[in-house]
C-alpha cells in the first residue's frame, strides 16, 4: 500500500501529479491524502484506494506522530503492505532546486527502483484553431507573477480574429469572464486550442 500525502494549492498538486503517476505504476494500492477541491485531478492520473481529505479530522493521524508528515512538504508518501499507521516515510521539499523542474524535482522523491512515470511535459507552439478556444488565466496569488491586466485584455483582442478566446478566473477576480469550478477547468483545458496564464494551477 502507498499512501500519497499533498497539501498546498491548486499548482502545487498539479505539479506533483508525474509523482503519483509514477505512484500508480508500481502496481500497489495507492490511498491519497489531499484538498478535496483537489481530488478531480487525481482520476487524471489514476483510481485511489481511498482518498482522504487532508483538511479534515480523519487526517489528524498523519501530523505530530513519530515520523510525522509536514504539511509543507510537497511530497509525502509511505510504501509498505501493512495497514496504517504507515512504516515509512518519504518526504520531499517544497521548493525545487535552482533551475530544476518542479515535477523532476518530486519525482526524485521516489525510492530507487520504482518506475518514473513519464509527465508528458511536451512544450510545443499550438496551432491556433478557429473551432477551439484559446483560455487566457491571468491571475496569480501573487499580483508580481502577472503582466497587468490592460495587456492581456490586449492580447485577447489580438487573439480574437484567429480563435475565441475565453478569459477565466476566480471567485474573487471580478473582471473575468468565466468563473469555472475544477472540473470545469479540466474539460476547458481539454478543450482549449491553447491556454495562456501565468499561475501553474489553472
Amino acid at each position: 500500500m502507498i499512501l500519497f500525502v499533498r497539501g498546498g494549492a491548486l499548482g502545487d498538486f498539479v505539479l506533483t501529479l508525474p509523482a503519483l503517476a509514477a505512484c500508480f505504476a508500481t502496481g500497489c494500492r495507492v490511498d491519497v491524502a489531499c484538498a478535496t477541491k483537489h481530488r478531480p485531478l487525481v482520476g487524471l492520473v489514476g483510481e485511489p484506494g481511498r482518498f482522504w481529505d487532508i483538511d479534515g479530522a480523519e487526517s489528524l493521524w498523519m501530523f505530530g506522530g513519530r515520523d510525522p508528515v509536514g504539511y509543507t512538504d510537497a511530497v509525502c508518501f509511505s510504501e509498505g503492505r501493512t495497514e496504517l499507521p504507515i512504516p515509512t516515510i518519504h518526504a520531499c521539499g517544497s521548493r525545487p532546486p535552482p533551475g530544476a523542474p518542479a515535477w523532476r524535482h518530486f519525482l526524485g522523491a521516489l525510492p530507487v527502483g520504482w518506475p518514473a512515470a513519464d509527465p508528458g511535459l511536451r512544450l510545443r507552439a499550438p496551432a491556433l484553431r478557429p473551432d477551439r478556444p484559446i483560455v487566457l488565466a491571468p491571475g496569480a496569488s501573487d499580483p508580481a507573477r502577472s503582466w497587468p491586466l490592460e495587456k492581456w485584455f490586449r492580447l485577447a483582442e489580438a487573439l480574437r480574429p484567429h480563435a475565441p478566446v475565453v478569459i477565466v478566473g476566480g471567485p474573487s477576480e471580478p473582471w473575468a469572464e468565466y468563473r469555472p469550478d475544477l472540473s470545469e477547468i479540466i474539460r476547458l483545458a481539454a478543450a482549449a486550442g491553447a491556454w495562456l496564464g501565468p499561475a501553474s494551477g489553472p
